[in-house]
């Protein structure tokens, strides 16, 4: 369903589990309980869709543009597996605050420095500045989040990150 024109679509309930949605326009659609695990949603147009209570857990969201989007949940994002180069909701860029477990896999095999935050902050694409406050608001605000380097991924990577 790469490409697809779904714009504005009642896509409610739906089990879009593993489908790869890339570049699809999916602005205005209904997703709201949507089954979206694992999905591949690159590049997607989610801006004003409707996503309350959908399951992102894995999706990858790598530049996808959520601008605008209803009813997401910070808790909902922090279950996706990607999200660099993704626009909130809220029209900013994504700086890294979820500390998602793939965009870390996908530094590493870009020979990214982990324990750099310079280095993360431009795989990014986001000033340094951007992504320690975001570091800061995932403490403040979900404290209980699992940080990279309490996963399982990282302790198999024997990757330590002093600067978290």
């Amino acid at each position: 369903m790469q490409y697809a024109n779904l714009q504005g679509v009642n896509l409610s309930a739906s089990n879009l589990q593993n489908a790869d949605l890339s570049k699809s326009n999916l602005e205005m659609a209904d997703l709201s309980y949507a089954n979206l695990y694992g999905a591949k949603l690159t590049r997607a147009r989610l801006q004003m869709a409707n996503l309350d209570k959908a399951s992102l857990e894995g999706a990858g969201l790598v530049g996808a543009n959520l601008q605008g989007a209803k009813n997401i949940s910070n808790e909902q994002l922090s279950q996706a597996s990607r999200m660099r180069a993704s626009i909130l909701p809220d029209g900013s860029l994504y700086d890294g605050r979820f500390n998602l477990p793939g965009d870390f896999a996908d530094a590493s095999i870009l020979h990214v420095d982990l324990n750099d935050p310079v280095a993360i902050a431009t795989f990014y694409g986001v000033s340094l500045e951007d992504y320690l406050h975001g570091q800061q608001w995932r403490q403040e605000y979900m404290p209980s989040a699992s940080a990279w380097h309490d996963s399982v991924c990282f302790q198999n990577a024997e990757i330590k990150m002093d600067w978290i």
